[in-house]
Parts: C-alpha cells; structure tokens; sequence
C-alpha cells in the first residue's frame, strides 16, 4: 500500500493505509481493473477508463466504483469501499467508524478547550515584554507578577501564567535588593507557582525549567545539607526540559542542567558528573553562542579542568561582547565576574 499514491491528501492516505493493514488486506492479494465510466460526467468519463473494478482474492469481495470523475479517486475510494465491507463482515464496521468518530470529536472538543483555557496572546504580550525589560523599570517585574496572578483566576486551568510566574520570581531573586525581598521567600514562590504549572501541563517548558532553577536556587538558601532532598526533583524537571525544548532560551535545558551537574558531589553522595557537564554546556552553547551565562559556565569548567587555553577564549569572549539594551546590568555583573576569573589564570 505505502507503494501506491493517490489524489488525496497525505493525512487520509495514511488511513486508508492503517486500516487496510489493520484488516489484512495487502495489494498482492487484490485484482483491478478499469473499465470507461458511463452516465454523468461528460466526455472524461465516457472515453476514458475511469471506473474501478476491484476484487479482494482471499474474501471474495467485489467492488464497482465509478463516483469520481478521476481513476485517481475512484481506487481510492474502491479500496475505502472494501474496507467498509470487509469490517461488516467481521462485525467490526460500525464499530469502528463510531471509534474513529468518538475520536474526531474529542480531538476538535479537546482543541477548543485548550484555546478557551489559555490566555490570548494579546493578555501575554505586554507581560513578557515587562518581564524582558525588567531593567528599564523597577515596576515592572511586580506589575508582570500582578497581572499573572490576575490570570490566574481568570484561566485556572492555564499552565502559563504559572510557568512565567515562575521566571519572574527568578529574575526577581537576582536582584532581590530592589524589591526588599529574601532570596529563601522568592525562590520557594517562583517554585511552588513552577510546579502548579508542571502539574497543569506537564508539556510547558516554563513551569518545568523555571521550577527546576528555583528548585536549585531555594537549595542554595537552604544549605546543602538541608537540601539534598531537592536534588532529585531539580533533576528530574531539567531532564523533562530537555525532552521538551531542549533550544528554549538560548540552550537554558542544556545550559542548567550541566551547571547543576557539574555543581554537586559525584556518586556515591549524588549524581554529580563533571564530563557530562561539559557535553551539555557545549550543546547549550549551540543554542546560544551569544548569551554570556553560557561562557561563563564553560569558564569554571575549564578552569576546573585546568584548560586556561579554552577559558581565556571563553573570558575573552565576555569581555568584548557588547551589552544588550535591557539587560546592561545583568550582563556588567558578568564582565566583572569574567574580570576576576581572568585574575586566576
């Protein structure tokens, strides 16, 4: 079957396909002919052998198809023809075509549902844009926090404005002094608002990677030993990051998820692994070549594997690199740590 091509589109050729397989009827085991069409349809069908005559040698079943003025379309539907006789046959017929209905209408019920449970892109927009240009405005992370929790009354079931709740209280932390904030408050917000979005939607890359970097973060606060109980959770979120979108943010699956191994104790004490931190930073820096957190990972890595050779590239890269219009502060503080590195070689 997957030999033959009909006038139809991709979508319903594959199942016709499916089903013939599904009810053992193989094109070696078919006789067609084509005969001129008759009755209505003008000259096409009249001169040309347009019609289908198809038998399915194992059955005995025969089929005459003359209802499309094409040859194309009449094998197509002949073969849907014998299909349909060969499930009564089987008393599956009407079973299936109820199971293939039943199937649409949850699909098309599922989709509305999906866009009246979501936020417009319109309500989105503006809160992304203050998220990004946190920097131009001290108001503005709160005023996006505001209007995210605002919709979430308003979509309940929505995964996103808890997964971009979620980044805001990370960014939030990083400049907790502004906003007369604790650090320990502000990363366990950014993740239980992470993991109400995970549990929504377990396919939005948001909740998951934002809830595993504030995971990772509260850890931090909490000390070491206070927190080794997280370790597993912030891995298994990176992990479902990388399943989802391992591009998203310049490489941030790759790009966390290396830093996180490369950050705690090697078997037997945890899952640390120094050699896979590296392969991940490196597949992060694909994604990413001009994002500055990404050569400052592979900075301490280097300089842990004593390559001064790779991490004065990497030092050097942040150094020259130019500042970006709303993130001049963020990006300062990684010229300054890249000074102090350069320092130690």
């Amino acid at each position: 079957m997957s030999s033959l091509s009909f006038p139809v589109s991709l979508k319903k050729q594959r199942e016709l396909e499916t089903r013939m397989q599904a009810l053992g009827i193989y094109e070696v085991d078919l006789e067609e002919s084509f005969t001129k069409g008759g009755g209505h349809g003008g000259q096409n069908v009249n001169k040309n052998s347009t019609a289908v005559h198809l038998k399915h040698i194992p059955s005995g079943i025969e089929v005459k198809c003359n209802v499309y003025r094409t040859q194309g379309l009449n094998r197509y539907k002949a073969r849907a023809i014998l299909c349909e006789k060969l499930e009564l046959q089987k008393g599956i017929g009407k079973k299936f075509l109820d199971i293939q209905k039943i199937q649409k209408n949850k699909e098309r019920k599922a989709r509305r549902r999906k866009k009246k449970m979501n936020p417009k892109q319109e309500e989105i927009t503006p809160i992304k844009t203050k998220i990004k240009q946190r920097e131009s405005n001290s108001q503005n992370l709160p005023s996006a926090i505001q209007e995210l929790l605002e919709l979430t009354q308003k979509y309940p079931q929505s995964a996103i404005p808890y997964g971009l709740l979620a980044e805001a209280y990370y960014w939030m932390g990083e400049e907790h002094e502004i906003y007369n904030m604790d650090k320990h408050t502000i990363y366990h917000l950014g993740s239980e608002y992470g993991k109400k979005g995970a549990f929504l939607d377990d396919k939005s890359i948001e909740s998951h990677f934002w809830l595993a970097v504030n995971y990772g973060l509260l850890g931090l606060e909490k000390g070491i030993m206070s927190s080794f109980f997280l370790l597993d959770p912030i891995e298994k979120h990176f992990k479902r990051s990388l399943e989802i979108q391992e591009d998203f943010f310049y490489g941030a699956p790759h790009r966390a998820y290396g830093w996180f191994l490369f950050q705690i104790p090697p078997w037997p004490i945890a899952k640390g692994d120094k050699r896979k931190a590296l392969l991940h930073l490196e597949k992060a820096l694909e994604f990413g070549y001009d994002f500055y957190l990404n050569h400052i990972y592979l900075t301490y890595i280097f300089l842990e594997r004593k390559d001064k050779l790779n991490a004065k590239k990497h030092i050097e890269w942040i150094l020259n690199a130019p500042l970006h219009k709303y993130h001049e502060r963020e990006e300062n503080r990684y010229k300054k740590e890249a000074e102090a590195l350069l320092k130690k070689l």
